[in-house]
């Protein structure tokens, strides 16, 4: 026995394979966006950071030892600088503690105001380097 579909038969066969088909891609594009803004809210500056690179423009890049320069963000808008005493003139803060705040990609340290960007162990802050301003980088410090 064969059957044959008409034409009518057959356009109704694709408008239910194309809405099966967009269902199911609406699906798997909310649950992408989902991950995506749980992985967002996860990432924190408030963290302890070492500069493990500075770039001052079109001058020598700096690169730095784990810990050797230390910037604790803490909740409370505090920034604890430390710097170890082997590290003759440290780059942007000295040892001590300033204040900061987070406005979309600019934080604000004592009333001066940089770029920054921010990923999972990595954290730039910088002075537009591509004027001959600088650019320090940061790593995650895991305790």
């Amino acid at each position: 026995m064969t059957y044959l579909l008409d034409g009518q038969e057959i356009n109704n066969l694709k408008k239910k394979i194309m809405k099966t088909f967009y269902v199911l891609l609406f699906f798997i594009t909310l649950t992408s966006c989902t991950e995506s803004d749980e992985k967002t809210k996860e990432i924190s500056i408030n963290n302890q950071w070492s500069l493990t690179m500075y770039e001052p423009g079109f001058t020598a890049t700096k690169n730095y030892n784990t810990r050797q320069i230390m910037w604790n963000f803490q909740i409370d808008g505090n920034l604890i600088v430390e710097v170890e005493n082997i590290v003759d003139t440290p780059p942007i803060l000295e040892d001590g503690s300033y204040t900061y705040s987070l406005n979309n990609n600019k934080i604000t340290i004592n009333n001066v105001e940089y770029d920054y960007s921010l990923s999972d162990n990595e954290l730039i802050v910088s002075d537009d380097p591509a004027s001959d301003g600088f650019r320090a980088t940061f790593v995650k410090i895991n305790e």
